[in-house]
């Protein structure tokens, strides 16, 4: 700052408005906004409440209260307001109501005449002409209404904002303040008044223009802050704890951090809030006993965040994270030292959003409790370890904790899916508890995971990351394997399947080829390779044509690589990456043709993973089937073979088809019709023939191809051809070959039938 802060904080030009009014005439110069505290939005209708509750309560009990600073400069006997003018117009309208209501208009019109807008026009003949009122104020009629009925108001004058906002002021001072008595004595008393700014005239100061745009930054935003301040010094002086430093910083070396986050406007009010509201949830995540519920704190309900602090430690657990950052640009070097948004060696991927997690919370963007958390943990270890902290130690402790966060999930069987599962008062108060203090000042937070036992967390989870621990300890040169794949998109963090691949495999190329493998954008060839090796889908649930199982979704493969299935799912997937990196070609699919290739060799043509690996229309979407999910229903048919339907999403409610149908038809589309799709549980769908509209061929319950017609038919050319199928060596023929075979015995049986 440029100007001595100590003695701006020591001067006390202390005032009640009617003792200012008593001493200048106050004209709200042409430079200043509209007034805007009688807005009717959300915040505007919070503020207004918290204001006249705030001020209701200070005049019923005898509690004086302080309403920060008013600056401005002086011309003689004329102030000229350039921050406090809101508040100002809030006074000046409540003393206006008072006096009408108590009958003391004759005693208070002189002084209050010397109350002006210069903004517009009509702001200051309306300010002129309501103390010309006579008023006598009626519990069920609002004063906007009075108002508006008089002669002396013009209609013209519901244009302007400022006179518009001042009725709907009037209107909440009516309602809170209709049934008072004796108010108007308290007002304009000559002692110490109950309701009390500071004015300092700036003139009397050097004042830079950027610390002008500071000490107004508070004042002409319509926030909540005005009244949060006085309330939470109030708080804190009625239970007796430590408010001074809180009066000492709000206006200096706090307001210059902020500063760094302000708005367009210049304004900096809600960039407190969201940091004070974000302490405060952090607070009662490290205090209180785990429950269900989300945060019981919002930036703009101020009397929630101030009575949750009671005790000294709670507020010195506020001044200390108050204290914690000098500037943006500090916060800034650390967070970006330890996250990114896209994998980059050393650092701590962020699934969910940009680095700058500060700055994201200050400014009131979209946050994820993960992330809060996450930032949380940043600023808990530099509080413990200072600043100077070694950066990597720092890196894997918000590491540890990130992967913890992320695997607090739930896996949605009918969807075949998992679901993040964190929440603020189940999950986040013991993973705070028991997890991020405790780790937070350990210097090696991997040898302190693999030897200590933590209670009342997530067993499974906290087995995986001591895992990963011990194998680090034990195998320090693949931390940096460990990591990379921990920060895949496909895997993000949860690595257990992989992970026996790693120890056995040091492998520095590891990390890229799985990357190069899962951003390949042909998720149906990862897909048919994945099956080639193993049958590795995931039960969902059933139908009427059998099981339903879940085989990935073309758009993200995470539940399918991250999937607990034991240890036989562990080898399957290690396997497949095995495949993928002794593959020899040089392309992702090349690579993948490989795998499937190879394994096609040692499948019997019975099995049904057969088809789907050897025929990719079999996988691929069409105009029916077009679902991102990959979900077949297994129809076990009396032989015990399987006759696949693949469905259109995870349940059996739409469209379905079996794959070797889907199949015929791509490879005969001028005798198919593409009318072999099923629907609900209607049927299975059949191969219909465009050249016989009579005939459709398809498997049935006992797995063997089968002509059906749909009347009875003499011809004997189909009894012919079924015939000559029946005689068809069949042996060693997939089904889609044995559907092609049949298709041209019966076109030829029917062409020469209808020469």
């Amino acid at each position: 700052m440029n100007m001595n802060e100590t003695s701006i904080q020591t001067i006390n030009h202390k005032y009640t408005f009617w003792q200012l009014l008593s001493k200048y005439y106050v004209e709200i110069p042409i430079i200043q906004r509209d007034y805007a505290q009688g807005r009717n939005t959300d915040n505007a209708i919070a503020i207004r409440k918290e204001l006249l509750d705030c001020i209701y309560k200070a005049l019923i009990e005898d509690e004086s209260i302080n309403f920060d600073f008013v600056y401005g400069t002086v011309e003689g006997d004329k102030l000229l307001p350039l921050d406090g003018q809101q508040r100002l117009t809030t006074f000046f309208l409540l003393h206006w109501y008072i006096a009408q209501k108590e009958g003391r208009m004759e005693e208070a019109r002189e002084n209050l005449s010397k109350f002006s807008y210069t903004t517009r026009i009509s702001s200051r003949d309306f300010c002129e002409r309501i103390l010309s009122f006579d008023y006598t104020p009626e519990r069920n009629k609002k004063v906007s209404d009075f108002i508006k009925n008089e002669n002396k108001y013009f209609k013209t004058w519901d244009n302007d904002p400022t006179i518009k906002h001042m009725l709907v002021m009037l209107d909440s001072i009516h309602e809170k303040f209709c049934d008072t008595k004796g108010l108007f004595d308290k007002l304009v008393s000559s002692e110490e008044g109950l309701l009390t700014f500071n004015f300092l005239p700036m003139e009397h100061y050097s004042l830079t223009d950027d610390l002008y745009i500071k000490m107004n930054a508070r004042g002409k935003a319509l926030s909540l802050f005005e009244n949060f301040k006085a309330k939470f010094i109030q708080h804190m002086k009625e239970k007796n704890l430590s408010y001074e430093y809180f009066e000492a910083n709000i206006d200096g070396k706090w307001t210059d951090f902020f500063w760094d986050f302000r708005d367009k406007n210049n304004t900096i009010d809600n960039q407190f809030m969201n940091y004070f509201c974000f302490v405060t949830e952090m607070l009662f995540l490290e205090k209180e006993e785990p429950r269900e519920g989300d945060s019981p704190f919002k930036p703009n309900k101020i009397h929630d965040l101030i009575d949750y602090y009671q005790t000294e430690e709670d507020v010195q657990f506020l001044y200390d994270y108050l204290d914690l950052w000098s500037g943006k640009e500090e916060a800034d070097t650390i967070l970006l030292e330890v996250f990114s948004h896209n994998r980059e060696v050393e650092k701590v991927r962020l699934f969910d959003g940009k680095p700058d997690l500060l700055s994201i919370m200050i400014q009131g963007e979209p946050i994820s409790l993960m992330n809060k958390l996450l930032l949380f943990s940043v600023m808990k270890r530099i509080r413990e370890l200072g600043k100077d902290l070694d950066i990597g130690g720092l890196r894997d402790y918000v590491r540890v904790v990130r992967n913890y966060l992320l695997n607090t999930r739930a896996f949605v069987r009918k969807k075949g899916m998992y679901t993040p599962d964190l929440r603020f008062g189940r999950f986040a108060i013991p993973i705070m508890q028991n997890y991020i203090d405790r780790l937070c000042d350990e210097q090696d937070v991997y040898r302190y995971l693999a030897n200590e036992v933590f209670d009342n967390l997530n067993g499974e989870i906290i087995a995986n990351e001591k895992q990963k621990a011990v194998a680090i300890l034990e195998n320090p040169e693949l931390k940096d394997i460990i990591q990379g794949a921990e920060d895949l998109i496909y895997f993000r963090s949860t690595i257990f399947n992989i992970l026996p691949y790693i120890l056995q495999n040091d492998d520095e190329d590891l990390v890229g080829n799985l990357e190069a493998l899962f951003d390949y954008d042909d998720k149906t060839k990862i897909i048919q390779a994945l099956i080639s090796v193993w049958d590795y889908g995931i039960r969902v649930g059933g139908s009427v044509f059998g099981d339903r199982y879940y085989y990935g979704n073309l758009d993200n493969l995470y539940s399918i690589m991250t999937y607990d299935g034991g240890e036989e799912y562990k080898k399957f997937l290690s396997e497949f990456v095995s495949q993928f990196e002794k593959a020899d070609s040089e392309y992702v699919s090349g690579c993948l043709d490989e795998i499937m290739l190879n394994n096609l060799k040692r499948m019997n043509k019975d099995d049904w993973r057969y088809t789907i690996v050897k025929y990719e229309n079999t996988v691929r979407n069409n105009i029916s089937i077009n679902s991102r999910n990959v979900c077949f229903a297994k129809e076990i048919c009396d032989d015990n073979s399987v006759l696949l339907h693949k469905i259109n999403g995870m349940i059996l409610t739409g469209y379905h088809a079996v794959p070797e149908y889907m199949e015929v038809y791509q490879k005969n589309p001028s005798i198919c019709t593409g009318d072999y799709i099923g629907y609900a549980s209607n049927g299975p769908g059949y191969i219909h023939l465009s050249f016989s509209d009579e005939i459709k061929i398809g498997f049935d319950h006992s797995g063997i191809l089968t002509v059906y017609t749909e009347k009875e038919m003499d011809d004997k050319w189909v009894t012919d051809a079924i015939k000559e199928y029946s005689r068809l060596e069949l042996e060693g023929k997939d089904k889609v070959e044995q559907c092609q075979s049949l298709i041209e015995i019966i076109k030829k049986h029917y062409d020469k039938h209808h020469k």
